[in-house]
Order: structure tokens, then sequence, then C-alpha cells
């Protein structure tokens, strides 16, 4: 293995792994040897879409284990680029932040890319707040990002607004949004008049890590309460949750053939871009689906009502005004059938407000990869 080529690059949650999966490959079209560590769970949903050969797992999950994947015949990596995962219960270190400790301990730069506009402290943080896993710099996605992570307490100095590589394919398969639709619909067995709501799980966490179980669960179980007629709920649950989770609430609750559980084997399940742009409506609780929804020109609603006041979050397309918040005085069901009945309204409003991604993300990230070494 040449080190003069090296990157190595390492996420623990999917969203990191997606950020940065466009430079992983745009750096190996040129030549550039990037080893590409992850999580079981992101193995797991993402190398049956993309190759077992694109990703590796750790085999060890301690910066002492990892250790031996810096230390290489010849030489060391010349960077090292990470998503920005945030801790979990069994997870207090996650890979992210142990493969920027070593770097840091190595003498190695490290690039972060940001994937979501919270928790900014927390991807970086130890235990006792210290700011120990900051890369050198963290490449994130607009203005709005850049400036909360400054008053968060991060120095500006390591804060470059590059875009998100996920987002480069949005504006691109925004174009063909009748075609995605049709091939969507299609993919479940649904009707191309039928509205459908897309549901995206989401585990949730709150500052300290610690699973917000019962918020997941009547989230959900107000959701598939409150279906409008005529109308058809279809459900995912996310990497980190089980399909049987989502099915074990929804059992609850008769009804009535309203609601479609797409396939809990990752390799059969349409891609989430196809599946945002095939829905009338996408919901969640704070998602970054409900930014891509919203990039993509479809109407997205955030349903925050059972999250603790101070675990909200103010979304991007909630301060513009394009995306409904479900909060403590309104309810799920006024707010579906006030968007499903009026679905021109709120397009309209998306794309006359709506922020779009900045483009070129993924050569951005690479130049910046590129002025380390």
């Amino acid at each position: 293995m040449n080190s003069n080529k090296l990157i190595l690059a390492g996420a623990h949650h999917l969203g990191g792994a997606n950020s940065i999966m466009p430079v992983v490959n745009k750096l190996r079209s040129e030549g550039y040897e990037v080893p590409f560590y992850v999580s079981g769970v992101v193995y797991k949903s993402l190398s049956s879409k993309v190759g077992e050969n694109e990703f590796k797992l750790p085999g060890f999950y301690s910066c002492k284990g990892l250790e031996e994947l810096f230390n290489l015949e010849g030489g060391f990596p010349k960077a090292v680029l990470v998503g920005t995962s945030v801790t979990e219960p069994s997870v207090p270190v996650v890979l992210d932040q142990m493969f920027v400790k070593i770097a840091r301990d190595l003498d190695i730069p490290s690039v972060g890319v940001l994937d979501n506009w919270k928790s900014y402290i927390q991807r970086f943080t130890d235990n006792e707040g210290k700011l120990v896993y900051l890369p050198d710099t963290i490449c994130v996605m607009d203005e709005l990002a850049k400036n909360e992570m400054i008053f968060n307490g991060i120095a500006e100095e390591n804060i470059l607004v590059t875009g998100n590589p996920a987002k480069d394919s949005l504006i691109s398969r925004k174009k063909n949004k009748f075609e995605e639709r049709a091939n969507f619909r299609k993919h479940l067995g649904l009707g191309e008049d039928e509205r459908i709501i897309f549901y995206m799980g989401q585990p949730l966490a709150d500052e300290n890590g610690v699973h917000q179980d019962e918020v997941r669960k009547r989230t959900f179980f107000d959701l598939i309460s409150s279906i409008p007629d005529g109308s058809k709920l279809v459900v995912r649950s996310h990497p980190r949750e089980t399909l049987q989770d989502l099915l074990d609430i929804a059992s609850l609750r008769p009804f009535k053939g309203k609601v479609v559980f797409d396939n809990n084997d990752f390799s059969k399940r349409y891609d989430m871009v196809g599946s945002l742009l095939g829905s009338d409506v996408n919901v969640a609780v704070h998602s970054d689906t409900l930014n891509d929804s919203i990039s993509l020109g479809v109407p997205a609603i955030s349903i925050q009502k059972y999250l603790p006041s101070r675990y909200r979050v103010d979304l991007p397309g909630i301060r513009a005004g394009t995306m409904p918040v479900v909060s403590d005085s309104n309810s799920v069901f006024d707010i579906l059938n006030n968007v499903l009945g009026n679905p021109q309204n709120y397009i309209r409003k998306i794309n006359f407000r709506s922020f779009t991604p900045q483009k070129n993300a993924t050569e951005n990230v690479v130049d910046v990869i590129k002025n380390y070494i």
C-alpha cells in the first residue's frame, strides 16, 4: 500500500457514511487508496447497495486497536476523512472520533463532514465536555451551520462551508421528479393517484445519549392514528431499528390497509431520494430526510410534539416557513390533512423560499483534503 496516496476514511452512523462516500469515490477515481471503515450497522445498510468491497469493518473498536490501521509499512496515511457521528449509549466513543484522536496524536490532518443542523458540540466532545475529537477542518452545509457552530463555541478557523457531498445528486434527481414518482409507486405496488405519506423511522437520543423510545413510539402511534381517508402511509425503519419495532407499535391500532411497510431487506428497498420524490408528503421527527424533501420540492412535516422542549430542533425548513411542525398546540391529523388537501400551496412556498444545496460539495471537500497533502 502506497502511503503517499493513502487516506483513511471512517464513519459510525449512516448519515456520516453517506456524506463522505462521494468524496471517497472521487479520491479513488483519482488514484488514491481510501480504505473506508464503518460500523456493522452501516456495513449492513450500504454494502448491499454499493458492494461489500467498498467498506471495511474495523475489527477493533478502541483507539488502541485502531492505531494498527495507521501504522503502515512505508509511513502513515496522509490524511483522515470522517463523518461527524454522535455517540450513543452502547458506543461512548464512535469510530469517527477515534480516527480524529489517533490522527491528532500522530500529527496527521483530519477532515470531518457535518451532515445535519443539530448536536454540534456532542459530535466532538468527550464525557467531560472537552473538544478532544475536533477535526482540523469541519466541512459544513451552509452559513447557517457555520454560524451556529461558532455560537456553540467552535472556533471559526476550524469550519469551512463546502456543502454536503451527499446532497450533490439532489438537484439532478429533482429534474426527473415525475419518472421517480412513477417508479417508486410501481416498486411498492401503489397507484399513481394515491396520496402517499412517507415516514422514515428515527431512533432518538438525548444530549447524554439516552434513547427516548417513548417519544419515538408515541410519535409513530399518533401518525398511524391520523392518516386521512384516501391516503396511505409508507413506513421505512431506520438502520438502527428493526421493522418489527414499528410493526409492534402499529399492531396497537387497526389501520385498515392504510399502512405499507417497506422491505426490511436493505438490498430490496427503493433508494431514499426516490422514495422522497415518489411521495406527496414526508414525515419524521427531525430527520435530515425532511431537509432533503424540502430541497427536492416535496412537502415535509416535522412531528416534535412529544419531544421535551430542550431537544426540539429548529430545522432550516421550519425557520423558512416551508416546513410545518407539529408541536403542542396542533394535531398531526390537521396538518397532514391541510398539506395533502393543498399540496400546491406548500410546493409554491418551498420553491419560493427554500434553500438549495450548495453545488459541487464533493469537489470542495476533495480540495480541502488535497490542500493538506
